[in-house]
């Protein structure tokens, strides 16, 4: 027992410990694992970050850059309170982070030892999400008419199905991101889209020519700047018919010159049935005049919905335009109570999915209630117009819009205690909140190479499965134990043969449930 003592204290000091008193921070040991975490994934070729954030040298270049947007907490973006409500994965550094990142720059950003920086995470090509099932890219080039104006178009996608199959996740990887305004993605069964497609000598077809053909189906998918996809949570998804089309609403900012895209769609199919997922609206009606917003006038607009069902909401992404300033929803219950849905500073370079720790029940009978702030002044740096000019509800991006989409299910008892966990894997039901506090997951050493030492701190009596996945979510590792102790417990997993990089690790009874996060180096 003393043995264990010890290294325990040993792990607390080693994992928690920050650079001590005179000790200046480096990258290998102290910036990398944070950059990693939190940038990489985004600022690596391929994908949306201006620039990449992978070697030492990439991070060197742009210290006083990051410097200044961590310690103004503009970079992670995050545009939702997190004082008013938590999410999944959310993008926010700890104020520890934040000025370790700030000393270290202050310091002149030294290296330190290159034999100590962690791997980087191996991240798939053309994707943030993991290794798709299949890719559909636009059936040719796509260029745009580069005339200052926008520019739509459907870009009618063959599944080349023979039979239905159910699907786990869908990606956007676009081309062109700088460009592209938005892209509502649907599914054609009627063989309509494919017609319109022939019709039409371009790639996809005009949405002006037949702007009442969309298929009487649920929206796939939407997507907008700034959105990182999401796999969904294990036995839940949507469905591909087959001989169906995959048809790409999208929208092309303007440009002086025109500009090629060759975007692509990553689909991640399902083994297994699933509970099909909506999207919907959190606005169903809008309470006061919404005809313009005003020139020269910050307006605010409130909306309602009203809940004719139970409904267990997943994930909710507000989307409006270059006006768009803040919104805020909550949800009154039949008994009163206020479910907290979020607060935002809007920022339309930056509309993310913002995926709830569990999924939420929603009563029949409860309201939800939004206030939408949009900003028409000249103190508003996006504002399209200059002067300020009114600007009425419409599709162009110098327009606006008030959206607020849902990711939702119909209502089956147990849902409310379902977790999302950080990998969008099902936990079992009856993992309550106090459990989870109460219940802890520690690693030691971390970094780790041969040999990994979990410590499971209020475990009970019940069997854990430890579960360890890749920086994509695919597990790696799996060990189950009955336990007969409620005191600390000790369980050593071997990961040498496991590549560099960041891993999950996750341990689940049959009421409790805990993650830690550790580095294979």
């Amino acid at each position: 027992m003393k043995i264990f003592t010890s290294c325990f204290a040993l792990f607390i000091c080693l994992s928690f410990s920050q650079p001590g008193v005179g000790q200046t921070p480096n990258f290998s040991e102290d910036i990398a694992a944070i950059i990693f975490e939190n940038c990489t994934k985004c600022h690596r070729p391929g994908e949306i970050g201006p620039f990449s954030l992978i070697t030492y040298e990439d991070v060197f270049n742009n210290a006083s850059a990051i410097q200044a947007a961590v310690v103004s907490k503009k970079m992670p973006p995050w545009p939702a309170n997190p004082d008013y409500r938590h999410y999944k994965d959310e993008l926010v550094l700890e104020q520890s982070e934040i000025d370790l990142i700030d000393q270290w720059v202050q310091a002149g950003s030294p290296e330190g030892d290159p034999n100590q920086t962690p791997a980087v995470p191996n991240y798939p090509e053309g994707s943030q999400i993991g290794v798709p099932d299949s890719v559909y890219p636009w059936p040719e080039p796509l260029v745009t008419s580069g005339n200052n104006k926008n520019y739509y178009r459907e870009i009618v996608i063959p599944t080349n199905l023979t039979e239905d199959r159910y699907i786990r996740g869908i990606e956007f990887h676009p081309d062109q991101n700088a460009y592209i305004h938005h892209a509502d993605f649907f599914l054609d069964t009627t063989g309509k889209a494919k017609e319109l497609d022939d019709l039409d000598p371009g790639v996809g077809f005009d949405p002006d020519t037949a702007p009442f053909w969309y298929p009487s189906v649920d929206m796939l998918f939407n997507w907008s700047p700034g959105m990182i996809s999401q796999l969904w949570p294990e036995g839940m998804g949507k469905i591909l018919y087959k001989n169906s089309h995959i048809v790409v609403d999208i929208h092309y900012a303007p440009t002086a010159l025109p500009i090629t895209d060759q975007s692509t769609v990553n689909i991640f199919f399902s083994d297994d049935s699933v509970r099909i997922i909506r999207l919907q609206d959190m606005i169903k009606q809008v309470l006061n005049d919404a005809n313009f917003i005003p020139a020269n006038e910050v307006k605010t607009f409130y909306c309602e919905r009203a809940f004719t069902q139970d409904r267990s909401l997943m994930s909710v992404s507000p989307h409006m335009h270059l006006l768009g300033d803040a919104m805020k929803t909550f949800i009154v219950t039949p008994t009163n109570d206020t479910i907290p849905i979020i607060d935002c500073d809007y920022d339309f370079h930056w509309q993310f999915l913002y995926t709830f720790h569990y999924l939420i029940k929603v009563p029949v009978g409860s309201v939800a209630y939004t206030t939408a702030v949009f900003d028409n002044t000249a103190n508003n740096p996006l504002n399209p117009h200059s002067p300020p000019e009114n600007v009425y509800w419409g599709g162009k991006t110098e327009d606006e819009m008030l959206i607020h989409f849902t990711q939702e299910l119909d209502y089956v008892p147990g849902d409310e205690n379902f977790l999302l966990d950080s990998s969008l894997i099902s936990i079992p039901t009856g993992i309550s909140a106090t459990a989870i506090e109460n219940f802890n997951l520690q690693a030691y050493p971390n970094p780790a190479s041969d040999n990994l030492m979990l410590i499971l701190k209020n475990p009970g009596t019940e069997m854990v499965t430890i579960t360890i996945r890749d920086a994509v979510g695919r597990t790696v590792k799996q060990h189950q134990r009955q336990l007969h102790s409620n005191s600390l417990i000790q369980i050593t997993m071997g990961i040498k043969d496991l590549p560099s990089g960041i891993y999950t690790v996750t341990a689940v009874t049959e009421s409790k449930q805990a993650t830690v996060k550790v580095m294979k180096e």
